[in-house]
């Protein structure tokens, strides 16, 4: 499985370096159950759908309310990018395309 650590998560969105340690944990955690291998593959794509989905997850919480990371219409930077992961990931390249 390809894991991400806090650190990680936050060299790819410094925009929540200031959120608690626990909660992005608890963010990186929802996120790899929502991008199981089975589907995305246990490598960079699989990183890239659990880094999004949790920075997206993140900015919709109240503290990434609070940092205006979404709009009050409940959208955020990284809806796009989601979505676009996520039609590669059911596409099957992650598990056919090598990706490593």
């Amino acid at each position: 499985m390809a894991a991400v650590t806090v650190s990680e998560f936050i060299v790819f969105a410094p925009e929540f370096s200031p959120a608690d340690d626990a909660l992005i944990t608890a963010k990186l955690t929802e996120a790899e159950r929502r991008c199981p291998s089975t589907t995305w593959g246990d490598g960079e794509l699989q990183a890239a759908g659990i880094m999004n989905k949790a920075a997206q997850m993140l900015a919709l919480s109240p503290q990434g309310r609070e940092m205006k990371l979404s709009t009050d219409d409940g959208k955020t930077a990284w809806d796009a990018q989601v979505m676009s992961l996520n039609r590669i990931a059911a596409a099957g390249l992650g598990r056919t395309a090598g990706v490593p």
